[in-house]
């Protein structure tokens, strides 16, 4: 093989080197932020259990209207900000399913 040759394979041996060692960085980022997400996810999930347990509990013993009227439009904006981290949530993993695709 000559000089030239080794040369060219080296510098192609770099470039794929440095490409491979990117897209590793952006897979790790990618799954951190999913990893985040979802983790995020279930906190909401948690808490929107616990805010139903314990409203729950407290309706049973009865409420005024001002109160439930209060607590359905809590549950609207707890189940849109649900809603919305699921999805990105589902952002995330798709990103990271399009970076292990490369």
């Amino acid at each position: 093989m000559s000089l030239e040759s080794l040369t060219t394979l080296n510098l192609l041996l770099d470039r794929a080197t440095q490409e491979r060692d990117r897209l590793a960085g952006e897979l790790r980022r990618g799954e951190d932020v999913a990893l985040r997400a979802r983790r995020q996810g279930e906190q909401l999930d948690s808490y929107r259990g616990e805010y139903l347990q314990r409203w729950g509990q407290q309706f049973g013993r009865g409420g005024a209207i001002e109160i439930v009227h209060c607590y359905q439009s809590f549950m609207q904006r707890l189940d849109e900000a649900v809603g919305q981290q699921q999805r990105q949530i589902d952002a995330a993993e798709q990103g990271v399913a399009a970076v292990r695709q490369m």
